[in-house]
């Protein structure tokens, strides 16, 4: 289960793929449920297989950045908090344009709300402060989860323009908004005054 839903803001998640480890396709289902794209994926037969196995999901997630006044900020959970099975180890390594100081980072881990600092933040390189390397210290039990925020100088990383599909969206999606609530309110006011029984009275 992807986290897309941090607070009031939705990632845009685009799914690319997920494959085992000898680049295998299982039989995939997407779906969104709770603010997460749920991935489940199964072998093609029905046979039983307890081999371990290693999957690799590779999707783009937009949206991501909280702009304030005086910064924006990288936030993410890194796994969620709704997987019902303990994590061995869970990372995240984030690649930057520009150099990273470590200060302006920080890490929790957790249930949900927790701010338990367990892990660390480090460069995977001490000659490369442009990639950043957060990782919990221990395993993650049930519906723990890893969560990173990254502070930048505000703008460092532009909001991308709104593609002309987008927008085109945008404006059937207030056309068909607006076209709903007046279908409404005709369909009410003919009701109103044709539709409704006589008042009948009770001896």
């Amino acid at each position: 289960e992807i986290p897309y839903k941090v607070g009031d803001r939705n990632a845009k998640i685009k799914f690319r793929s997920a494959v085992d480890e000898n680049g295998d396709n299982w039989s995939l289902d997407k779906y969104t449920n709770n603010g997460n794209l749920v991935l489940e994926m199964r072998k093609h037969s029905d046979e039983p297989d307890n081999e371990k196995h290693t999957f690799l999901i590779n999707y783009e997630a937009n949206n991501v950045v909280n702009r304030f006044d005086e910064h924006d900020e990288l936030y993410m959970n890194v796994n969620g908090v709704d997987w019902p099975v303990k994590t061995k180890s869970v990372s995240a390594t984030i690649h930057l344009q520009k150099n990273f100081n470590l200060d302006d980072a920080i890490c929790y881990t957790g249930v949900k709300g927790s701010t338990d600092q367990n892990c660390t933040i480090t460069h995977v390189d001490p000659n490369d402060p442009k990639t950043v390397l957060i990782k919990a210290n221990n395993e993650l039990n049930a519906y723990q989860n890893l969560t990173f925020a990254l502070k930048f100088p505000p703008g460092r990383y532009p909001i991308p323009p709104v593609t002309t599909g987008e927008k085109v969206l945008k404006v059937i999606m207030q056309i068909l908004s607006f076209n709903a609530v007046f279908v409404f309110l005709i369909m009410f006011t003919l009701w109103y005054k044709t539709g409704r029984d006589e008042k009948t009275n009770k001896d």
